[in-house]
């Protein structure tokens, strides 16, 4: 498992640091894509709305557990449940709960205002040993 960082800046003021070592070994075919949409939409969620500098994509194996994480330093946000008038709920965080529970995985996020944002995608027994 080779782990290399990456910089990438995006929008002339967002880098991101790639720290994702290959998981292609810990997932199907057809299950890639799901991991790359929720990782995808995490993205997309900051640069639309977190005015963050700087964004770090992280794997890390605990055990025999498969952990991805995406974080922002970004301006976060106090509820998850409170829906601003006029905009739509959080569409894009159901889907990517969803496309996780289709992988048997976990999401949490974890988020305070002007503190930044981290979504981790936790997914149990995935290393085999």
């Amino acid at each position: 498992m080779a782990n290399s960082t990456y910089f990438h800046t995006i929008n002339g003021r967002t880098k991101i640091i790639n720290n994702l070592f290959s998981i292609d070994e810990y997932f199907a075919a057809g299950e890639k894509i799901n991991v790359f949409r929720i990782i995808q939409e995490a993205l997309n969620n900051i640069l639309k709305h977190a005015n963050a500098t700087e964004v770090i994509l992280a794997g890390e194996i605990k055990g025999k557990n498969l952990i991805i994480s995406v974080s922002d330093n970004g301006s976060g946000f106090a509820d998850l449940n409170r829906v601003q008038k006029g905009k739509r709920p959080h569409i894009g965080l159901k889907g990517m709960k969803e496309r996780a529970l289709l992988l048997k995985g976990i999401l949490t996020v974890s988020s305070s205002p002007n503190k930044g944002t981290t979504i981790k995608l936790e997914f149990m027994n995935r290393i085999k040993t």
